[in-house]
């Protein structure tokens, strides 16, 4: 007999609200959404229920353009003393 296997894929998070992804850049939310507006962040994709669906891509993209960085997300869990 042979064994199936089962493969686990994983989703990249979103972070739903501008606000969340705002406070992750450590930026104002309007800075955001204007920078979307005038198209200097390309606009993510939406939701049914026309909220913007931010991925980690997204959000890695909106800091290059107005932080001219990368995007360090913060490390939880260990830290070393």
């Amino acid at each position: 007999m042979s064994k199936s296997t089962v493969q686990i894929v994983q989703l990249e998070p979103l972070a739903v609200r501008p606000k969340q992804v705002a406070a992750k850049l450590n930026i104002r939310p309007d800075t955001l959404q204007k920078a979307v507006w005038l198209n200097r962040v390309e606009a993510p994709i939406k939701a049914p229920s026309d909220a913007f669906l931010w991925t980690d891509k997204d959000i890695q993209r909106a800091s290059w353009a107005l932080l001219h960085r990368a995007y360090q997300p913060e490390q939880k869990g260990r830290t070393d003393e």
